[in-house]
Formats: structure tokens, C-alpha cells, sequence
């Protein structure tokens, strides 16, 4: 019986380590991700920037109605 036994907490022991493990890899994985994304969306304002910003021919005649 006690075998038994021993082997039943054995057996449960390596499940909550597997279920760990499973658990551990999908907060890393979803860490990766987020932090990707993050990446992502902090480069997103410099290409928004870049394109917002006028090119030499548009600011030269934004500026001359301006003037007159």
C-alpha cells in the first residue's frame, strides 16, 4: 500500500511540474510578444512623424501664401 502510495505522490509531483513548465512557457511566450508589439508600436511614431513632416517643396508653398 504504501508503494502504492509513494508512486500516486510521485505521479502527482511530476504532473504540477509539467503543468509549471506549461505554464512558465506561456507567460515567456506571451511576454515575447507583448514585447514585440511594444517594439512595434514604439517605432510607429517615427515612421507617423517622418510622414507627417512636409518635404521641401510642400513647406516652400505653405509658405508663400503665408506671406503675400
Amino acid at each position: 500500500m504504501s508503494s502504492s502510495k509513494a508512486l500516486k505522490k510521485k505521479i502527482s509531483k511530476r504532473a504540477k511540474q509539467k503543468k509549471n513548465i506549461q505554464v512558465k512557457n506561456s507567460i515567456r511566450l506571451k511576454n515575447a510578444k507583448l514585447a514585440e508589439s511594444a517594439a512595434v508600436v514604439a517605432e510607429a511614431p517615427e515612421v507617423a512623424a517622418e510622414a507627417l513632416e512636409p518635404t521641401s517643396d510642400q513647406a516652400s508653398d505653405s509658405a508663400a501664401p503665408a506671406n503675400s
